[in-house]
């Protein structure tokens, strides 16, 4: 739990350092995810946005899921999007990326133990940017690996320095 502690707070730091011609378009913000495939659970987490291209972002997300009380379940995502429409308040783009999950597990006879699984990302999301700041959105993901999974993530994006 200290190095997932330890590894947002670094993503967080890159977020408010990064230079000023980019930060118009970095965005950081928080969402609800709906998972259904080898878990079916509802997780909570953060992401960041950072543009690298012109049309192109790279976007980490941290995802925790509350499978019960003695198991722990998060999800790491490495992602990019391409926004392939950007107009008026839609914006749509589609994403590729690497997923890293950890299942870990203790219950009442003292049996404990960890899984860690890889993945790749593919999937399609929206934004509809409502103002200068805050774009909420919409993405679809799927994760094809050890764990295959359908993810709904519903949130908000924030504009960062803007």
């Amino acid at each position: 739990m200290k190095k997932v502690i330890l590894l947002a707070a670094i993503v967080l730091a890159v977020v408010f350092v990064s230079n000023d011609s980019q930060a118009q378009t970095n965005r950081f913000g928080f969402m609800v995810d709906l998972a259904s495939g080898d878990f079916d659970e509802t997780g909570i987490g953060a992401l960041g946005e950072f543009k690298v291209i012109e049309k192109g972002t790279i976007s980490p997300q941290l995802i925790f899921y509350f499978p019960g009380n003695d198991i722990t379940l998060f999800e790491l995502n490495g992602n990019f999007n391409y926004y392939f429409y950007d107009q008026d308040i839609v914006e749509f783009y589609g994403l590729a990326g690497l997923n890293f999950t950890r299942v870990s597990w203790d219950d009442d006879n003292g049996n404990d133990g960890s899984e860690t699984e890889m993945g790749l990302n593919l999937g399609a999301g929206i934004n509809f940017d409502l103002g200068k700041k805050v774009a909420p959105f919409a993405e679809l993901r799927f994760t094809i690996g050890e764990y295959d999974q359908f993810v709904l993530g519903l949130g908000l994006k924030i504009a960062l320095n803007n």
